[in-house]
């Protein structure tokens, strides 16, 4: 489904989106530590934290494990979405009684005229990467004078 609105969405010349690659910092220790069905639980609350900040029309899709993406159209508005969603995960959440910190690192592309969904989802992928470099919970933009990550 993901893919499916990506494609459509690159077909719209004069609204080209941007999407961004979430990889939620510090999932897998409390995965491990409190089992998958909890870590369910803790996937559920993190997409409802996202559906609240993203705008109207925006589409959230869990990719895996603990990676999820959103497109964001029109692009002028991504940056602004990253950072939102940035400061939703890092607020505290309670999953049966336990308080759980979590962090988001973001990969953030803008859709170039003419791109194809695979070359679009592999630099917002390097965006990704480049956030987890600099420690994560921060946002990295690709393009943009290289790749920038900004907590």
């Amino acid at each position: 489904m993901f893919l499916q609105n990506l494609d459509r969405a690159l077909k719209e010349p004069r609204n080209l989106p941007a999407i961004l690659f979430i990889d939620l910092d510090g999932f897998k220790p409390i995965n491990d530590r409190f089992g998958h069905l909890f870590g369910d639980g803790l996937l559920r609350a993190v997409a409802a934290r996202l559906l609240e900040v993203v705008p109207s029309g925006s589409l959230v899709a869990r990719l895996g494990g603990d990676e999820f993406a959103v497109i964001v159209a029109p692009q002028s508005e991504a940056e602004v979405v990253a950072q939102r969603i940035v400061e939703a995960v890092a607020r505290p959440f309670v999953i049966d009684g336990e308080h759980l910190e979590l962090g988001a690192s973001v990969g953030l592309a803008r859709a170039l005229p003419g791109e194809r969904a695979y070359e679009f989802m592999s630099r917002a992928d390097q965006a990704l990467y480049a956030s987890k470099r600099a420690g994560g919970r921060c946002v990295s933009v690709w393009p943009a004078d290289g790749l920038n990550a900004a907590a």
